[in-house]
């Protein structure tokens, strides 16, 4: 078990209902009655507000009630602490303002003697809780935690002075964590601001002698590559899947480049299906449901018939085209169609028109937006490793 050196009393554990007192919220009905636009509402925290929140701290909400509303509610206060009821969630909130709880939030009282707030906040969001929560559920699907559930879990319980080098040591943790997810989305905010610039042409480049690019010519997006639907072998035939092929779906598409599908098949269910094979560098493109997501591929491979990918010609960028792609994903959604899902054609595709730079500044443009993504995916991995760092450290304490 993990501890800092300076401290060696015995850790106890405790029953929750031994030591702090729940109390759920609840909600006015209808809800939508006391909802208001008026500043001396009062702040109404839901479930979706946790989006809003670093650390686990509320600091804001997205709707108020009105006052009439907070009465047949529960009014909470500024630094008490509330635990989601749900099991989507099943985690623990510091408040940083006054408001209302709905019935999806339990406040947690009276635990002060035993406990300081600052560790208790991060021992109710270990994965020791949350083990405790499916274990008293009997392992079944838990859609929410009862206050019986809560009541039965065991804290582990240090001396307040140990607690509180916990607290203050975990809280460093996620500073961190925030500075870097902070600046990731500054990094974020700035590429899509600069991208607007050069997709707009208020940003130009210069060509390596310090020469003007010639000007942009007005293209359809289908003169700069061929596009390619894909296609789904029969399930039921094991000889056409686990192969050496390389097979996307669109849900598989979330980042710039993509290399090992979750599923593969084989020649045989490449040749007796409509998916194509593709090569290096071509853009996976969805169109069907989720529209305009999109990456590069890293290895040949093929898709299933949510997309149309791009097999971008000798004479365009593939990663300029990515970009551009990613800058107008509404232009896409927009000429799609259908009455069960909106899907968008090959030929709604190679139609669109566009503005396009010569190779070379198309290049440059590339080279240009690839180094913020390498700053971004740089960032990305510090913040990963930040928190699984701080995942195992909670584990090596929390036993």
């Amino acid at each position: 078990m993990l501890r800092f050196p300076e401290f060696d009393g015995k850790w106890e554990k405790i029953k929750f209902s031994n030591c702090i007192s729940l109390y759920r919220g609840s909600s006015p009905r209808p809800i939508n009655k006391y909802i208001t636009s008026q500043s001396d509402g009062i702040n109404w925290i839901k479930i979706g507000d946790t989006q809003l929140t670093e650390n686990y701290i509320i600091k804001e909400v997205s709707e108020k009630i009105t006052l009439k509303g907070s009465l047949k509610s529960r009014f909470v206060k500024k630094g008490e602490l509330i635990l989601a009821n749900s099991m989507s969630f099943g985690k623990a909130y510091l408040l940083e303002l006054d408001g209302c709880i709905y019935d999806g939030w339990f406040v947690l009282r009276d635990y002060e003697h035993y406990f300081n707030k600052g560790y208790l906040l991060q021992l109710l969001n270990s994965s020791y809780l949350q083990k405790q929560y499916r274990r008293l559920s009997a392992g079944g699907v838990v859609h929410n935690i009862s206050s019986d559930i809560v009541y039965s879990t065991l804290l582990i319980k240090p001396e307040i002075p140990e607690q509180q080098k916990i607290a203050s040591f975990f809280t460093a943790i996620d500073q961190k964590i925030s500075q870097l997810k902070r600046k990731k989305n500054l990094l974020e905010q700035y590429k899509k601001g600069v991208m607007q610039k050069i997709f707009s042409q208020e940003i130009r480049f210069k060509d390596d002698n310090g020469q003007e690019f010639p000007k942009w010519e007005k293209k359809k997006l289908g003169m700069l590559c061929k596009i390619v639907g894909g296609g789904t072998p029969y399930t039921n035939i094991m000889e056409y899947w686990n192969g050496e092929i390389q097979w996307f779906t669109p849900t598989e598409i979330k980042s710039n480049y993509v290399s090992n599908s979750e599923r593969t098949i084989s020649e045989l269910g490449l040749k007796k299906s409509s998916a194509k094979k593709l090569p290096v560098g071509t853009i996976l493109l969805t169109t069907r449901a989720t529209i305009g997501d999109c990456a590069i591929a890293e290895k040949e491979c093929a898709t299933n018939q949510g997309f149309q990918s791009l097999i971008v010609n000798p004479d365009a960028n593939n990663y300029f085209l990515l970009n551009w792609l990613r800058m107008y994903k509404k232009e896409l959604i927009r000429r799609a169609n259908g009455s069960t899902f909106l899907e968008i054609s090959k030929y709604e595709i190679e139609n669109i028109p566009l503005l396009s730079p010569s190779f070379h500044e198309q290049t440059k443009i590339a080279n240009f937006l690839s180094a913020i993504d390498d700053k971004i995916n740089h960032t990305q991995k510090q913040i990963e490793k930040a928190e699984v760092w701080k995942k195992g450290l909670m584990q090596q304490m929390f036993v």
